[in-house]
């Protein structure tokens, strides 16, 4: 029999015996996590006990210190009420004196005042009863000042001290939630015997780089184990999205180019597909598919905007930038595309924009360190190979057009390469879908402002159509958003099923699928493609199923359990 007859007959119990180590030794390390956890929260209650106490002796201490000034200023007030009516008869007393007059205390039956001296009497009576109200009225100004004055800052003390509870109760829920979530994690995983691990596994970005197909966000993480009907779900999912999505490229083509539908049915040429109406088809179907992003979004990750409000007040801007410029990266790679496309045909234009391994693998190098196997090198000459066979008609063509296509279309390529290795970096912190819905709303952003800053500055971007195809070209906008739409959710549902790694060996045959329904949709000159631009396509189409296949196997564990 072999090395099977070496085999001891209590293997079994010894796996079952591991196993049961490792279970306790993760239940004790999640016991000793716990206890720490909840020391930590004990001492942080403390503290914002502590903190809250504080506040309220400074509370206390400004409210008796107000008091205090209020007494102070009425007796103040008090005082200087009697002083200016003590200055006031004595001014009036002088005033008598000066007129050889009798004073105004004399008694009954004295000689009467001249009617002159009396008016003298009443006007400096009214100058002082005036210069004494603007007195006071400027003393109780002022003290309604200060306590406005002290009412502010005790509502300022007040509301900081509120912020501080609110911050304390989030973050005991937060820590209470995390702790419950990976309880809960760890009670769900399968109990597997210990294996050995391979140096490339041991490598947290290792075998890390996305391969997935263009305009489709990268898929949600996998379950550990799947039935076999929902592989098969998983793999008619993934299938369905890729289709979508090259039948998404197809219509960009209808758009930019009147076709004939299945050879009968001429339709589409609503614009030319040059930069600025470019931006406009992207800025439509993003018009359609951000909204219902939104409730996909919920759909998909419920915690989506816990997430999203976490990760944008995040002191640490590098993840924020990080994301948002792997959404312009991919707003630039979709614009290109799209001029490629109607430049040298959706087939060509999508088998060029599939060479962006040659770049995401010396960039997986360089910043995750993920070393270049034997088998990427092979991959990255047979791409480089494949896409110069379906380049070389258009290169060697007379036609500028068809040597600007070939130019854009790589352009696109390393653009969304970037856009892959950036949103990788952004996966490190945030949650796949609040990623993705980030990503639509910086395209959104940066469609709506190149559409608006022309009519402001005077840049070569210029939107050109005809009035009586408006119609035509709102409902391709709609349709190549619904497109990206079915695409995103048949991608992200069918890899839950069977993998990431599987459903980007299905998404590699997006260059063969698109080639073949623009031949089948819309067949013509520009779709007819020539044998060495068929053996560019399956090349290409080649290339990044081994590199797929190889991110598959990596996945994989490495070593089957060790047998004494």
């Amino acid at each position: 029999m072999g090395q099977l007859d070496n085999i001891p007959e209590n293997s079994g119990a010894i796996d079952t015996k591991a196993t049961e180590a490792i279970l306790r030794a993760m239940t004790q390390d999640l016991e000793n996590l716990k206890q720490n956890i909840i020391v930590q929260l004990n001492q942080d209650v403390e503290r914002l006990q502590a903190e809250k106490s504080r506040l309220i002796q400074e509370i206390d201490g400004l409210q008796s210190v107000r008091q205090q000034q209020v007494e102070q200023q009425q007796q103040m007030a008090q005082v200087l009420a009697t002083q200016l009516r003590e200055q006031m008869m004595q001014q009036l007393h002088q005033l008598a004196a000066d007129n050889s007059l009798p004073p105004l205390s004399s008694p009954a039956g004295a000689t009467l005042l001249p009617s002159s001296v009396v008016g003298d009497y009443n006007e400096q009576a009214y100058r002082l009863i005036a210069s004494l109200d603007s007195t006071l009225r400027t003393a109780f100004k002022t003290l309604q000042q200060d306590l406005n004055s002290y009412q502010s800052a005790l509502s300022q003390q007040l509301s900081h001290m509120h912020t501080l509870e609110q911050q304390g109760e989030m973050i005991l829920e937060t820590l209470v939630n995390r702790l419950s979530n990976q309880l809960q994690a760890e009670v769900a995983k399968p109990q597997l015997p210990p294996t050995a691990t391979s140096p490339s596994q041991s490598t947290p970005a290792a075998n890390s780089t996305p391969i997935e197909f263009p305009a489709a966000p990268l898929p949600l993480p996998s379950q550990p184990k799947q039935q076999l009907s929902q592989v098969h779900l998983g793999f008619l999912m993934v299938l369905l999205s890729t289709v979508a999505l090259s039948i998404h490229n197809v219509v960009v083509r209808i758009v930019g180019t009147e076709s004939n539908i299945l050879g009968q049915f001429p339709l589409g040429g609503f614009l030319k597909l040059d930069l600025g109406n470019s931006i406009l088809i992207l800025w439509i179907r993003m018009l359609v598919v951000l909204p219902l992003m939104v409730f996909v979004a919920m759909l998909l990750h419920p915690p989506v905007w816990q997430d999203l409000r976490k990760f944008l007040t995040d002191r640490d801007r590098r993840s924020l930038l990080i994301v948002v410029g792997s959404g312009c990266c991919l707003f630039l790679s979709q614009v290109l595309i799209y001029i490629a496309i109607g430049d040298i045909g959706p087939g060509i234009a999508v088998t060029i924009l599939f060479m962006y391994p040659i770049v995401t693998v010396p960039l997986a190098w360089l910043l995750f360190g993920d070393r270049p196997t034997l088998l990427r090198v092979g991959v990255m000459f047979t791409i480089s190979l494949g896409v110069f066979f379906a380049a070389y008609p258009s290169i060697s063509s007379t036609s500028n057009m068809s040597g600007l296509g070939v130019g854009t279309a790589a352009l696109s390529g390393i653009g969304f390469a970037f856009y892959l290795i950036l949103m990788q970096l952004g996966f490190q912190k945030l949650h796949p879908v609040p990623v993705s819905l980030i990503q639509f709303s910086t395209i959104f952003v940066l469609s709506s402002f190149s559409l608006i800053l022309p009519l402001i500055l005077p840049l070569p971007v210029t939107v050109q159509f005809a009035p009586s195809k408006q119609v035509g070209l709102i409902v391709g906008g709609v349709i190549l958003g619904g497109l990206t739409l079915i695409g995103y959710l048949l991608n992200n549902f069918g890899v839950r099923f069977m993998g990431a790694a599987r459903a980007s060996i299905i998404a590699s045959s997006g260059p063969v699928l698109t080639a073949i329904l623009a031949f089948l949709l819309i067949p013509g000159p520009t779709t007819a493609l020539q044998t060495i631009q068929i053996m560019g396509i399956i090349l290409v189409t080649l290339g990044v199923f081994a590199l797929s296949f190889e991110r598959m196997l990596g996945q994989r564990p490495a070593a089957k359990p060790v047998k004494s």
